[in-house]
């Protein structure tokens, strides 16, 4: 996983260090360069956020649609009705497409964790 948005920011601010005796010119540069770690860290917790509120929200969905199938199946799994069956077959089919995207989210955030490193 990543790591947080604090450390992050330490270490930004070692790749904007100035000399022991800096000119004012230096000590501008390193004063932006800071402000442009700053914003980029908040921008990154703002991501970070997003991406919990889209897995959890994913997730939510995911396990309505889990539970419904497991329903199903207890109920339906020794019918002899074509449309349970089809039904039931219906449901594994989005249960797996709510499985991709909780999959999905997933590789979205490890390019994310990147970032924080």
């Amino acid at each position: 996983m990543g790591i947080s948005p604090t450390i992050s920011l330490l270490n930004s601010a070692e790749r904007c260090e100035i000399s022991k005796n800096p000119s004012r010119s230096e000590v501008h540069t390193a004063q932006q360069c800071l402000k442009n770690e700053i914003k980029k860290s908040i921008e990154l917790g703002q991501q970070y956020d997003k991406y919990h509120k889209d897995v959890e929200e994913a997730l939510k969905i995911y396990y309505e649609e889990y539970d419904i199938c497991v329903t199903m199946y207890a109920k339906y799994r020794n019918s002899p009705s074509r449309i349970r069956k089809e039904q039931f077959a219906e449901c594994r089919v989005q249960l797996a497409y709510s499985s991709n995207k909780v999959r999905r989210l997933e590789r979205q955030y490890g390019l994310l964790s990147n970032d924080y490193q």
